[in-house]
């Protein structure tokens, strides 16, 4: 039995108490933001997540850094998902036919998810991409869309995860995804950080 108020239920994040990361500290550090806090879940996964804009991109790339300071090695998964309130949501995924597909854990070929209008309108699309850190599943379903990292990480350790989102408009033609799909086949140039 739910003993939380109507009041005090409309204020959890879509009412998924308990997974999200709670991050309170935040700072400006150089050309990046850093939050720093704790995963909802376990306390004792220590969390911090840079934001930093790629320079002459639509691109902003995450860093995630997990460190675990309990006594159990942790096993889980972090999701980045979106809900981007668009006139027409439509998740397409490389090298998956089928549009809004769901959650999947293979059979993608890109590294990237789209999710916006299925023709070039001005309404922006969104896309998450990575280059090394590959994502465990990818949520595609049209309203939402993520991409699921492991995020396991053992007693002492720390684990880091990046990824980038991307904002562009839909292309001309039949592959609505092909401006986000061209920066996500630039991040290894475009960030300096994965070049290296």
């Amino acid at each position: 039995m739910d003993s939380l108020s109507d009041h005090e239920r409309s204020k959890r994040p879509w009412n998924r108490e308990g997974e999200w990361l709670s991050l309170p500290n935040i700072e400006a550090v150089g050309d990046a933001i850093h939050a720093t806090g704790q995963a909802q879940i376990d306390p004792s996964i220590k969390t911090s997540v840079t934001y930093r804009a790629l320079p002459n991109a639509p691109v902003v790339k995450f860093t995630l850094e997990l460190e675990n300071t309990g006594v159990k090695d942790f096993k889980g998964y972090f999701q980045y998902l979106l809900d981007p309130d668009i006139p027409d949501d439509t998740s397409l995924v490389p090298g998956i036919a089928k549009v809004n597909p769901g959650f999947m854990t293979t059979g993608w070929t890109g590294n990237f998810i789209y999710d916006g209008p299925k023709t070039a309108i001005s309404s922006p699309a969104h896309g998450i991409a990575w280059v090394k850190d590959q994502p465990a599943g990818l949520s595609s379903f049209g309203y939402i869309f993520g991409a699921s990292f492991d995020a396991s990480v053992k007693v002492g350790e720390k684990r880091t995860i990046s990824w980038y989102h991307i904002t562009d408009y839909p292309a001309d033609g039949s592959n609505p995804e092909a401006n986000i799909a061209q920066w996500a086949s630039q991040l290894s140039t475009l960030d300096t950080d994965e070049a290296n």
